[in-house]
């Protein structure tokens, strides 16, 4: 029975239920037979989409490269794979089981660019503050980008640049990591690098798809690829209203041991409700899609922390 004081949540979809924190562990467990033949690599796997396996290192050093293994993983046994001149085996998961596959696209998801808000802070990342919003609007995107750029100036010794969004295009290189602040309205480059993002937000409204636009006052944190990029990502700070974005200043960026997914939406009240004020949260596909993601939120009428 689930904890009267929990706030109870909606999985779309849930594949990898029974994980701790509702984040499933990567797990790779595989046996493989080091022989002068070639071997039979077998194992166990759990939450992997994709599977990249040297087989270099299964043969002994004097034994010439093999050109086909067998691998038995997860209940399915391929026999007689084709080994390239790499001595490479790629394979991946289907709704059928395993079956070998070409190389990841270069646009899908990869240890150089895999996700997760904070990810965002790397590669030269740029700070650009909106100029298109109120003169209170455009005061708060101004003040956070340089007090960011500040708090990783003294936590990181390192220099960040600091430019408006009429001018961004000047200083960001084609593979230069991207943060915007504020919302698609008062933020000309947010507009523009998040044009095809399938989370919108906007001054006084926010989307996501297959859901109705939200009036009410969110926080957004969002992470995404960016366009014309293969290594780049477009980060985003900020929310429907100047409350809302008010409201990011309050969350961690640079410190050790605060992680947040792909998508964080969540009420401006969120010191006081915690977890109760996520209104959706959760990771893209693997080919950054919002269909192939994994997603959270809140069940209608679940009791907030505190409650009986």
């Amino acid at each position: 029975m689930p904890n009267s004081r929990t706030p109870q949540w909606t999985k779309r979809p849930a594949k990898f239920p029974g994980a701790i924190g509702g984040i499933p562990f990567t797990l790779v467990l595989l046996e493989p037979v080091r022989s002068a033949e070639p071997p039979t690599i077998s194992g166990t796997t759990k939450n992997v989409a994709r599977l990249t396996l040297r087989t270099a290192g299964l043969r002994p050093a004097e034994a010439p490269p093999w050109d086909r293994v067998t691998i038995d993983i997860d209940g399915t046994k391929l026999e007689g794979l084709a080994v390239g001149p790499e001595e490479i085996v790629r394979l991946r998961r289907t709704g059928d089981g395993w079956q070998s596959a070409d190389a990841p696209e270069p646009s899908d998801k990869n240890p150089a660019r895999a996700g997760t808000f904070k990810s965002a802070f790397q590669n030269r990342f740029l700070l650009v503050y909106g100029t298109q919003g109120s003169a209170d609007e455009n005061a708060w995107m101004l003040d956070r980008t340089r007090y960011d750029a500040e708090v990783f100036w003294y936590r990181g010794n390192g220099s960040v640049d600091v430019v408006p969004d009429t001018r961004w295009r000047e200083a960001a290189a084609d593979d230069r990591n991207v943060i915007v602040y504020g919302n698609a309205t008062t933020n000309a480059a947010w507009a523009e690098l998040l044009a095809s993002s399938p989370v919108v937000v906007g001054r006084g409204q926010w989307q996501v798809p297959g859901e109705p636009a939200g009036q009410e006052p969110v926080v957004a944190l969002m992470v995404r690829p960016r366009p014309g990029s293969t290594t780049a990502v477009v980060g985003a700070i900020g929310g429907t209203t100047l409350q809302a974005m008010r409201a990011t200043d309050r969350l961690p960026i640079f410190l050790a041991g605060t992680g947040y997914p792909d998508v964080v939406i969540a009420s401006p009240d969120y010191l006081d409700k915690g977890t109760a004020a996520v209104k959706w949260t959760g990771f893209y596909g693997n080919d950054w899609s919002f269909a192939q993601g994994e997603w959270a939120k809140p069940e209608p009428g679940a009791p907030e922390p505190g409650g009986n």
